[in-house]
């Protein structure tokens, strides 16, 4: 479904259609049953607004005049909002900020800024992604899926999902390498594992885990080309130390690195620099129930006008002792993602990023409160949903630096290249991260990491 505020859109009102793909990655969710002629007609956009909408949902690569053989790097190289504005004659204002808000953390940066490619790859408004088979042809499709994944169609579903996201996998590989930090050894019962922090440093352990340890610089004994030796200084507890290695991996935020190896090339660490993320919330509601959710029959609900884009129930996952919400009178969480964007459409990404970044660090918890409830009062049915009484908790979760920007044709096109040079073993030094591959996700993260050890010998 769709929300609507009074604040962008002039009044509340929720369409039981979510006018792009966002959702396709949460498995199970249903189809709209409104066809785009009904939930086009119930929005709180003009005449003109509407009419343009329904001409963008009823678009798509089949109206460019591109040969099938050139399609593919078309769409690639060319611009979605050019699309929207120069082939289907889009202007007003309402549907282009619904375009800009449609692929959000899916892609991270504003669609305003994106390839029409990627725009039909994140499920944005007037692209259902199951049509890259279209571009591609049925046969390299299917390759493409098997090889490198797909989450936002049913070949390819979403199904391995902790409780808690990512944190269980890097909890199995800590219970993996310190054994005595926590009972079970599977990946089920790793939900509930109570560790013992006590266990991560001793001097007994094969691995020894520091917490709470900042690496300040890195260095080699000698010679880069043939040291034998790695020094890491690090603080902790506002004391300095230093250890020795025989090789040392930088995992961290790739941009740093030159700050903490300052004696990388000049080469290396500039391509390095050109690293970046981009700005990223996550607002985890507490409900007491989630009754006016289910009557409202919201699984996810985009937002366009409003500071958190989406609100998605949460992944029904039982596992290891753990059990999901059952009826919709018991609590619940709900997440609210943010993305973010530069208030100028069109502005190039980094930048877009810097100025939002600016501002979501300058926001205090009371402004995320009010939002939230903003939203959600204005979302909800009245009467079966009241603020104070149905929320228990807030969590605002933000990150300066979050998912991994990739660059397009349109902006920032050699940063693949720069990524190449970046992560170029440096002497006894390697280089890991999901800024290494240029992705977010944490099985690109495990490739590189891979890569990094064995580039060490």
């Amino acid at each position: 479904m769709t929300y609507f505020n009074k604040r962008k859109f002039g009044v509340d009102k929720v369409v039981k259609h979510p006018f792009c793909y966002y959702q396709r990655f949460v498995q199970g969710l249903l189809r709209p049953k409104l066809s785009y002629e009904e939930a086009v007609k119930q929005t709180p956009l003009s005449e003109k607004g509407k009419e343009q909408l329904l001409r963008v949902l009823k678009g798509g690569v089949h109206l460019l005049k591109v040969p099938q053989e050139k399609l593919e790097e078309y769409i690639s190289t060319h611009s979605y909002f050019d699309y929207l504005k120069n082939t289907l004659g889009v202007d007003d204002p309402l549907v282009l900020e619904m375009a800009r808000n449609s692929c959000i953390d899916n892609l991270g940066e504003g669609a305003d800024v994106t390839t029409i490619g990627d725009a039909l790859t994140c499920g944005g408004l007037g692209f259902d992604p199951a049509s890259l088979k279209d571009v591609m042809g049925q046969k390299r499709y299917k390759k493409y899926i098997k090889e490198y994944g797909y989450i936002m169609v049913d070949e390819d579903p979403y199904v391995h999902h902790f409780p808690d996201g990512n944190a269980s996998l890097a909890r199995l590989l800590v219970r993996k390498m310190i054994p005595n930090v926590g009972p079970g050894d599977s990946a089920e019962d790793i939900v509930l594992s109570k560790f013992d922090y006590s266990e991560l440093d001793k001097s007994s352990n094969i691995v020894r885990i520091r917490l709470n340890s900042t690496a300040v610089n890195v260095k080699h004994g000698g010679d880069p080309n043939n040291s034998k030796d790695v020094f890491v200084s690090y603080i902790n507890d506002n004391k300095s130390y230093q250890v020795k290695g025989k090789g040392v991996v930088m995992a961290c935020y790739n941009v740093m690195i030159p700050h903490i190896v300052p004696d990388l090339p000049k080469k290396q660490a500039a391509a390095l620099r050109r690293n970046m993320r981009l700005p990223l919330f996550y607002s985890t509601v507490g409900l007491n129930n989630w009754r006016a959710m289910k009557e409202m029959e919201i699984g996810v609900a985009i937002s366009p006008g409003n500071m958190h884009q989406a609100v998605l129930m949460d992944f029904p996952v039982s596992m290891g002792g753990y059990n999901c919400t059952k009826t919709p009178d018991d609590p619940c969480a709900i997440l609210m993602v943010g993305c973010p964007f530069g208030e100028t459409v069109g502005a190039p990404p980094i930048e877009q990023f810097r100025e939002a970044r600016y501002r979501m660090l300058s926001l205090q918890f009371e402004d995320y409160e009010n939002e939230i409830r903003e939203h959600l009062t204005g979302m909800l049915p009245k009467g079966r949903f009241e603020f104070d009484r149905d929320v228990e908790s807030i969590t605002v979760n933000r990150w300066s630096h979050g998912y991994g920007y990739r660059g397009t044709a349109l902006f920032d096109s050699d940063l693949s290249e720069m990524v190449m040079k970046g992560r170029k073993p440096f002497g006894r030094i390697t280089i890991a991260n999901i800024d290494s591959g240029l992705s977010s996700y944490i099985h690109v993260a495990i490739d590189q990491a891979w890569r990094a050890v064995k580039e060490l010998g």
